[in-house]
């Protein structure tokens, strides 16, 4: 096998993986997006926000001893996100108004221990965000 034809295998492989990767990024974001905008209800105030998340959080399977600090309307990074602070509290930052499902992704996450370690953005990508995204839309826990 010559180095042009190993070239071309090359380049057919990273090819196939882009536009595979390009369409799990569209099934992914399509998912979140027709589920927070279109079937989630609508959380429109921190009042009803404070009002729902005892519930999820129980349903989520995050227990009393942990403290959650939500807070909805903070766009600082231009979307919902959910990090640890401490042992046993977390942050949750959810752009307003928002969804019950964006709610359910972001407890998920910490439910599911997401927050705990550090970043591997192959990991979040490809294994949290996608069973955060199948818990937001289902309440299935993967």
């Amino acid at each position: 096998m010559n180095i042009n034809k190993i070239a071309d295998y090359g380049i057919k492989i990273v090819k196939n993986i882009a536009i595979a990767t390009g369409i799990y990024t569209g099934i992914l974001l399509g998912a979140q997006g027709i589920s927070q905008e279109f079937i989630s209800p609508k959380i429109n105030n921190q009042s009803q926000l404070e009002q729902i998340l005892n519930k999820e959080k129980k349903q989520a399977g995050i227990k009393k001893d942990i403290m959650l600090d939500v807070k909805l309307g903070c766009d600082e990074d231009g979307g919902s996100y959910s990090e640890k602070i401490s042992e046993k509290k977390y942050k949750i930052r959810l752009s307003s108004p928002t969804s019950l499902s964006t709610l359910k992704h972001e407890l998920y996450h910490i439910a599911d221990g997401h927050c705990d370690n550090s970043f591997n953005r192959l990991k979040y990508f490809f294994i949290d965000e996608p069973q955060a995204t199948i818990y937001e839309i289902t309440g299935l826990k993967p």
